[in-house]
């Protein structure tokens, strides 16, 4: 890897700003600079806790701080599908019966989220993983996830940071900040906060271009080299590799790839619209082409609600500025806008089918749905 890897104590800084609480140390939202040490998930409990209590130590100096001389509280969540996650607080963490965290927002922070990376990917290129497929590249994730949360946004129900801050990274993870008090959309609520989160993708989608070590811009505007293309080729290519059973299945899903990239590739001026030739058609056709940074995750719980408001059932503006939140930023990419919406009413869709049998509509202890999917 091309990371600086450290092994010092990070320097910190303790900022109060009228964003609130900040903490800043080397490592904070910078993905070049790797804390050299690691966390063994095959460890015993007690090696395991060893090993996570002297990452926080160096990352998260501030939770010693805050303990009081009482140990680091390690707790594992569920609710990752990709990720072995941790939540480790201090003695002053404390929460309601349902497991969400009463802490007042702006304050100090007493827990924090630790994700750790599955072994095949953290590994990287010190093993033959680096000939593996995986969808996620948890290098270029974290880079930009470290970019996106030094990026602000004025809305009104999110005024701040886009992303989790990023208190640093170790060599097989990361630890970041956990969001308090919230808990993620239920499928049925996509369409009562539909207006916000309409407004948090638009703000997603114009983000500025981040630098090219942390996102570069596909090497021509040609659909075939946006990052969902790419990615789906390289899937099927893989799947056509080892799978023995569903041939026909697949061959149906390349011909399908292949009409979605044919139809996005064409220019409105190059089609002809059936039953109008309206400039409003041409233009909307051209905007869903147009490519900008896309989340590609958007599923329900993938979006956190401020818990009081989601109690209130409300959806005005009239709420605390942090209010609604997109996390989970390991599929986004640059993208026709198009595709966006799409894969998230495909997997709305998906929902209604599954109706009570999904995930999605189980209501476990707040650890266990939050955070989830990365």
């Amino acid at each position: 890897m091309d990371r600086n890897t450290e092994s010092d104590e990070a320097t910190d800084e303790i900022d109060i700003t009228k964003n609130g609480w900040e903490y800043q140390s080397e490592y904070t939202n910078n993905a070049a600079r790797v804390l050299k040490l690691r966390i063994d998930t095959t460890a015993s409990g007690a090696e395991r806790r060893g090993q996570v209590e002297k990452i926080v130590g160096v990352l998260c100096p501030f939770l010693l701080r805050n303990s009081e001389g009482d140990s680091l509280q390690i707790k594992p969540l569920t609710g990752g599908l990709s990720n072995h996650l941790l939540l480790v607080s201090n003695s002053t963490f404390s929460g309601d019966d349902d497991g969400t965290t009463t802490a007042i927002e702006y304050t100090r922070p007493n827990a924090v989220l630790v994700r750790i990376y599955p072994d095949e990917v953290s590994r990287g290129i010190d093993t033959e993983a680096k000939d593996c497929f995986s969808m996620i590249d948890r290098e270029s994730e974290t880079k930009f996830v470290s970019w996106l949360a030094s990026q602000r946004e004025d809305l009104q129900h999110n005024r701040g940071s886009m992303a989790p801050t990023v208190y640093g990274c170790f060599e097989n993870g990361r630890i970041e900040e956990f969001y308090s008090n919230v808990r993620p959309l239920a499928w049925a609520e996509m369409k009562i906060y539909a207006p916000l989160i309409a407004q948090s993708l638009a703000s997603f989608h114009s983000l500025k271009s981040p630098p090219e070590d942390v996102l570069p811009p596909p090497p021509s505007s040609c659909i075939s080299n946006t990052t969902i293309f790419r990615t789906i080729r390289a899937w099927l290519k893989e799947a056509n590799k080892t799978n023995t059973t569903n041939s026909v299945f697949l061959e149906q899903v390349c011909r399908e790839w292949d009409w979605l990239e044919n139809s996005l590739a064409n220019p409105p001026q190059q089609r002809s619209i059936e039953g109008t030739n309206s400039p409003i058609v041409a233009e909307a056709l051209e905007f869903i082409r147009r490519l900008a940074i896309t989340h590609m995750d958007c599923q329900p719980l993938n979006i956190l609600i401020n818990k009081e408001v989601a109690e209130e059932g409300r959806n005005d503006t009239g709420h605390p500025p942090k209010m609604l939140r997109l996390i989970d930023f390991e599929y986004s990419g640059w993208n026709p806008v198009v595709s966006f919406p799409k894969s998230s009413f495909q997997q709305n869709s998906l929902q209604l089918r599954l109706s009570h049998h999904s995930i999605l509509t189980l209501s476990p202890n707040q650890p266990l749905k939050y955070p989830t999917g990365c």
